[in-house]
């Protein structure tokens, strides 16, 4: 599969985010693994390969390489890979590319949808914690948004982070 939309695109939520490209391929690979096992009823070893470079997206099964087969999902005889990869060892993984038979269907889609937002979320809080963390009891540069009942909401810097300033927090008599 390719496209060229679909990296352009992750470029632009990397410069908007703040997340690296990196980590959302790394999540977004992680979420089409898990949906395709759990919807194809395929319990073998599947990879999913994002390359942002050459613009491709590839499916790979993954199958131990044993002298004996004890499950034939995740596991192949030698003799058997042999025939397909002839410098093939016992213990080796044969890697092949397939094609999803399925569509991914409304399901699958929503299913990995899950998992990425999860891990944007995941990703944005590292960020933000790791960002403020140094900065624990300096005085900073605020933007007052709203105040209600008593608590006072702020945009902290130019990043888009909303503080809360409790009524113990805030300066007793000023407004």
């Amino acid at each position: 599969m390719i496209s060229k939309d679909f990296f352009s695109a992750l470029e632009a939520l990397e410069q908007e985010k703040g997340i690296a490209q990196a980590d959302f391929i790394s999540a977004l690979e992680n979420a089409l693994e898990i949906s395709y096992k759990k919807y194809s009823g395929d319990a073998s070893a599947v990879r999913v390969k994002l390359d942002a470079e050459r613009h491709t997206i590839k499916f790979l099964s993954v199958k131990k390489v044993v002298a004996e087969v004890t499950d034939p999902e995740k596991e192949i005889a030698l003799e058997d890979a042999v025939l397909i990869k002839k410098s093939i060892k016992e213990g080796d993984e044969l890697i092949n590319e397939f094609f999803p038979k399925e569509d991914f269907g409304r399901i699958i889609v929503q299913n990995a949808r899950q998992v990425i937002m999860q891990k944007l979320r995941e990703i944005e809080r590292n960020n933000t914690v790791s960002e403020f963390e140094d900065k624990e009891g300096e005085l900073m540069v605020c933007t007052v948004r709203r105040i209600e009942g008593g608590n006072v909401y702020v945009e902290i810097g130019g990043s888009q982070i909303e503080g809360v300033l409790m009524p113990r927090d805030q300066v007793p008599g000023e407004k």
